[in-house]
């Protein structure tokens, strides 16, 4: 019988608690990724996300800087030109949007200054000119959009954060050699020789990993397991997608 064992550590908060809230951010977008699939394919689509995991961070940010600038560029000139060209707004636009979307994912904070900047000088333009600049009060109402959202982000970012602390102070009450054993039929949280609990397959939901920890979330639980040395994690991986419907 095919067993892999991991041991339920008691959690550090101050070593483990980015992991631990990278983990229940793993879980928020799986669990939005069921309930609104098409959002999420388009999102994927905008930010390539396969190929943009072989490209190196610099690499991301200038392509994601620069689709930003470009788009910034055309619809500005465009927008305030008496020689308005349709086909150039649109491809300003289109590299705008990608520019914003690639940002968010790459360097929030950059996003998040770029575009309060950029409202900040349109917003002075419109003042001092509101008759030549008043056609770009709608772009400076998307770039407070941007900021608001990426505002909504930071606060999502702390609220997972206070999320990580309470789930780490919850399992530092796990007793010592505490285990969750994943074998062939059926999965076994260990917690002492009279206090064992099976649970079905079918209420696994996602196996979600960070650098040394894997969160393990069934029903409306979530368990979180050490990576031990020596594990196969193609075998593991192998394994509980074979168990996963």
């Amino acid at each position: 019988m095919e067993n892999f064992v991991f041991d339920i550590p008691k959690l550090n908060l101050e070593t483990d608690l980015k992991q631990v809230s990278y983990i229940l951010n793993k879980y928020s977008e799986f669990n939005s990724r069921e309930k609104y699939p098409k959002m999420w394919k388009i999102t994927d689509t905008l930010i390539n996300e396969k190929s943009n995991k072989r490209r190196t961070y610099k690499s991301k940010l200038s392509t994601s800087l620069r689709s930003w600038l470009i788009g910034l560029f055309l619809i500005v000139t465009q927008l305030t030109d008496d020689k308005f060209n349709i086909l150039f707004f649109l491809v300003g636009l289109a590299c705008y949007i990608l520019g914003i979307f690639t940002l968010f994912v790459v360097n929030k904070n950059l996003l998040g200054f770029l575009s309060i900047a950029q409202t900040a000088i349109i917003t002075i333009a419109i003042v001092y000119d509101i008759n030549k600049f008043k056609i770009l009060i709608p772009f400076a109402v998307l770039s407070a959009m941007v900021v608001l959202c990426i505002a909504f982000s930071k606060y999502m970012d702390i609220k997972l954060d206070r999320s990580a602390k309470i789930l780490i102070e919850k399992l530092s009450n796990t007793p010592e050699n505490s285990k969750i054993i994943f074998n062939s039929d059926f999965i076994t949280l260990y917690m002492s020789d009279d206090n064992k609990t099976t649970v079905n397959y079918d209420n696994l939901k996602y196996i979600i990993y960070s650098e040394n920890l894997i969160g393990v979330v069934y029903s409306e639980y979530i368990l979180i397991a050490k990576k031990y040395d020596g594990l196969n994690m193609n075998a593991f991986n192998d394994f509980i997608n074979k168990k996963i419907k």
